[in-house]
């Protein structure tokens, strides 16, 4: 989660600008929900432009995936992750 959000920051410093974080729920030191908080905070106060959020998780109970949407992810991968919906998901965002 920590190396997310330095990686967010220093490639949106350098210009670089990533338009999407793929983020594990399961991280050390801070989860994907954590990180996202950070990252959004950070996002409303200007430091970083906006980024589309999606979490891959191997978690599969109804508790945890609404957390995941209720902390600002808009889709949510299963793992193991199927290339199809990958794919779908991309090509969705890359339209908007």
């Amino acid at each position: 989660g920590i190396d997310i959000i330095k990686s967010v920051i220093e490639d949106q410093s350098n210009d670089n600008k990533i338009v999407a974080v793929f983020s594990d729920e399961n991280m050390e030191y801070i989860n994907g929900s954590e990180a996202l908080k950070v990252l959004k905070e950070l996002e409303i106060n200007g430091k970083i432009s906006k980024i589309i959020y999606i979490s891959v998780t191997a978690f599969e109970d109804q508790e945890t995936k609404n957390r995941i949407k209720n902390a600002g992810f808009i889709e949510i991968l299963s793992k193991p992750v199927n290339k199809n919906s990958l794919n779908e998901i991309i090509d969705s965002y890359l339209k908007i």
